[in-house]
């Protein structure tokens, strides 16, 4: 429970996402978005993809990961299944405990920085990714501790379906009487691989469903404010909008080229228009609900690893590197997005990092005993009927008197075809248009 005089003050987050690039970071550059001593922060969220580096990694030195991985399963060779960086095959023994070192060297950097002024309240970790929530000290100890009930879960969905190379990481708590999540992802790399990264998000959530909070509900089902960042790696793609480019060596370069010229030209919205994670929300297939502020700033992928911003040639220049969030409906005015930027300075990895601060009104209490809270289930309007016809059984799962169910249903978006129900008859992700919430006595649900 939070302490008096906490609940009614803004949280300050600060969320962060980085492709490291299998390179060893530089410290000192911590500094471009970082505030020493955390600043005035409550909440500092760091996720990190392709973590993992032998001391001394610098720039052209760190292996492509995603591409490593790739070319090993081409080849037919078997691919590591435990938490071993590709590169690590036919290291000598002393050099895979210096990456062992090294994975432990990142976490020791954004420590010094913040000072003693922070704890580690949640930490986790699937191959070379991390996911990890920083708070103040008092938040998390002593008479004025106010962060509770702290849940870790991981999906893996590389390859196979079952391999950590890509796959989400969630750290869940309670900030008084406001719920919170927080979700770094690595999904499936490629332009022409967006079905599989809609996939991913799809599995992430059906995976970690049973591990975090209620064990029917999906993280973007029944938390107040979800937070969802990562390489995602959805591409700009000016063939959405009309453009067409051959398949060639001279095709592609004309699309780099045509990309950089709306870069240039410092045309954001544009861009946009060819984003696939604008154009998936917008035909219902991921992350609908979901909001994002505005990137008025260079793609971030793929980099010459170097500061500033100089793109390769070998990738069209995209926004892969995101922070989204969603929130339930009667907390969707609560979230305030303070800032949202790159930080080109960064200059270790091909990827530049994006960082986003955020304040959060709390929630007013509704998560005491005997309160009423709400938990909203996300389904297709087609869906809608077979929802209610199942609501005594839904009732009857979460202990909820069957009175208490409130249904709100929205019109459904042109050609979102009938999702299915999944798991315990409970309509969760996939995301879709429509909305079902029922609210009850919280007692009740626990």
């Amino acid at each position: 429970m939070a302490s008096a005089g906490k609940a009614d003050k803004p949280i300050k987050v600060l969320c962060y996402t980085w492709n490291v690039g299998n390179a060893e970071p530089d410290e000192a550059e911590l500094a471009h978005w970082l505030p020493e001593n955390g600043g005035d922060f409550d909440l500092v969220v760091v996720g990190t993809q392709e973590n993992k580096f032998k001391p001394g990694d610098k720039g052209a030195d760190a292996p492509d990961y995603d591409e490593a991985v790739e070319q090993m399963e081409s080849e037919g060779k078997p691919i590591p299944e435990s938490d071993s960086a590709v590169q690590q095959e036919d290291m000598p023994l002393i050099e895979q405990e210096a990456v062992v070192e090294a994975k432990n060297k990142w976490d020791n950097m954004i420590a010094h920085r913040l000072g003693g002024g922070f704890d580690v309240c949640g930490h986790i970790t699937l191959w070379q990714m991390r996911l990890t929530v920083h708070a103040r000290d008092e938040h998390v100890k002593g008479p004025a501790k106010c962060i509770t009930h702290v849940e870790t879960a991981k999906s893996a969905t590389g390859i196979g379906g079952v391999l950590g190379n890509k796959g989400g990481l969630i750290v869940k708590l309670d900030y008084g009487t406001t719920t919170l999540a927080f979700v770094s992802c690595h999904l499936a790399a490629h332009s022409h691989r967006l079905t599989s990264r809609n996939k991913n998000c799809q599995e992430v959530l059906r995976e970690t469903k049973k591990k975090i909070g209620h064990k029917l509900l999906d993280a973007v089902s029944q938390f107040d404010h979800v937070f969802w960042m990562g390489d995602l790696n959805y591409r700009v793609d000016l063939t959405a909008t009309g453009a067409t480019f051959d398949d060639s060596k001279e095709g592609h370069a004309a699309h780099h080229a045509a990309v950089l010229d709306l870069v240039e030209k410092e045309d954001w919205d544009e861009l946009m228009k060819s984003d696939q994670l604008k154009n998936s929300q917008l035909r219902g297939e991921a992350f609908v609900g979901f909001t994002e502020g505005k990137y008025h700033f260079k793609p971030t992928f793929k980099m010459e690893r170097v500061p500033d911003c100089k793109h390769k040639l070998q990738r069209i220049p995209s926004y892969t590197d995101r922070i989204l969030w969603k929130s339930m409906p009667q907390w969707a005015d609560r979230v305030h997005q303070q800032s949202l930027t790159s930080v080109p300075l960064v200059s270790t990895s091909d990827h530049k990092p994006v960082c986003s601060s955020f304040e959060i009104t709390p929630s007013d209490g509704l998560h005491h005993a005997g309160e009423r809270t709400f938990v909203s289930i996300v389904v297709c309007q087609r869906c809608c009927l077979r929802a209610l016809a199942q609501t005594s059984y839904l009732c009857q799962l979460l202990g909820i008197p069957r009175t208490t169910c409130i249904y709100l249903v929205n019109m459904t978006l042109p050609g979102i075809s009938c999702c299915s129900l999944q798991g315990d008859a409970i309509p969760v992700a996939p995301i879709h248009s429509g909305e079902v919430a029922f609210c009850a006595s919280h007692s009740n649900i626990e």
